[in-house]
């Protein structure tokens, strides 16, 4: 995500087809290095939607990834790990 300035924001959310893409991404890239940095994968969970029991996800919280990689090889990398939706 960038702000208004076109900045990195150091953080994004990835929509991915399947769970199992979900589960793949963050297995394979959580605590990952790019470019320096020790990468945060997780799934994502908005604060009012946490459940007490796990649930089928496909969204994925990256972050710590600073502005040295822009949204197009961060799409590349995580495309590796399945279909993605959306990515932001």
């Amino acid at each position: 995500m960038r702000n208004e300035s076109g900045e990195s924001c150091g953080f994004g959310f990835i929509h991915f087809e399947t769970q199992e893409a979900a589960d793949t991404a963050i297995n394979k890239m959580n605590g990952t290095f790019l470019v320096y940095k020790k990468v945060y994968v997780a799934r994502f969970q908005s604060c009012d939607s946490r459940p007490d029991s796990p649930c089928k996800f496909t969204n994925v919280f990256i972050k710590n990834f600073g502005d040295e990689l822009d949204e197009t090889q961060l799409y590349e990398l995580f495309s590796k790990q399945g279909e993605i939706r959306s990515f932001k």
